[in-house]
């Protein structure tokens, strides 16, 4: 052997991508069953108004809902229930024509993109939501499927929506 054993390898450390957090955050409020489709999407455009270089983020409520295409009732609404459930952190600044400023924060502990799953030795915090098994068989048990009689009835009711016999 020439040289002795093989040195390390150096990886170098690189800071972390403001953009690959904020799309981590709207993947995780797309997935989260907490908000509306309605809310996320306004929870999406409060997330495009961030500057990524500085990581600032306001913007007002009427821009806010004109971008996603709903009210401005629903647009504070929105924001008032996001800051309560700690998905966002809501820096308030007074004064007429002050728009507030924001902080995206982790979501929710059981969506499926918050977290990089358990870890020995530490007892991880209960869910907060039902999780749904990918497979639906395994989620309901197999008890539901019909039997043979209940679909032989249900050809002679609906005929339209199976196919035909060969």
């Amino acid at each position: 052997m020439i040289g002795g054993p093989p040195s390390p390898k150096v990886v170098p450390i690189r800071p972390p991508n403001p953009a690959l957090a904020r799309f981590r955050w709207m993947a995780e409020v797309l997935a989260s069953p907490q908000f509306t489709d309605a809310e996320a999407r306004i929870l999406l455009r409060l997330a495009l108004h961030q500057n990524i270089e500085t990581g600032v983020l306001f913007v007002g409520f009427e821009k806010l809902a004109k971008g996603a295409n709903q009210k401005k009732r629903k647009a504070i609404a929105t924001i008032a229930k996001a800051a309560k459930l700690g998905a966002i952190k809501r820096i308030a600044r007074r004064g007429r024509g002050r728009a507030n400023s924001y902080n995206l924060e982790k979501v929710h502990a059981c969506a499926p993109f918050s977290g990089k799953g358990a870890r020995p030795g530490i007892e991880s915090p209960p869910k907060r939501c039902t999780p749904v098994h990918p497979y639906r068989e395994e989620s309901t048990g197999g008890e539901n499927h019909p039997t043979q009689e209940q679909l032989e009835r249900l050809r002679e009711k609906y005929p339209q929506y199976f196919k035909p016999e060969r």
